[in-house]
């Protein structure tokens, strides 16, 4: 089963080895968007493992690394389908999820409905 992209971000941005200068400039961008924690604790867990970096976040904030990367994820393609008129196919692609049914499933077991149900509850008013 395929990732989402900012799983896979920062799965290699924290990972033991070299990462580009391009990603670990992304991964800083969307870390500092999605979690409470200061430069100083990101750029530490940067030269720890993944491992640790779950650590810390659980401790700094209550929530699991991947709690705040659903949350982020979530967010983000609620935005999309909210604000524009691409398919979902479309939506699944620019979120980096290898298909239109593995971004589906994603999103349901994220928020609990699916992403074309997401779409008719706002044409009938509802943005949760």
């Amino acid at each position: 089963m395929s990732e989402p992209f900012a799983f896979k971000m920062v799965s290699q941005v924290f990972s033991w080895g070299k990462v580009g200068a391009g990603l670990e400039c992304e991964a800083h961008r969307h870390l500092h968007r999605i979690l409470p924690l200061g430069a100083d604790a990101v750029a530490d867990a940067e030269r720890e493992t993944a491992k640790y970096l779950s650590n810390a976040i659980k401790e700094a904030t209550g929530r699991s690394a991947s709690d705040w990367i659903d949350e982020y994820v979530a967010t983000e393609s609620k935005a999309l389908l909210y604000s524009t008129t691409k398919t979902i196919q479309q939506i699944a692609s620019e979120l980096h999820f290898d298909s239109q049914s593995l971004f589906g499933k994603y999103f349901k077991r994220v928020t609990g409905i699916s992403p074309r149900e997401y779409r008719a509850s706002i044409a009938q008013g509802n943005s949760n």
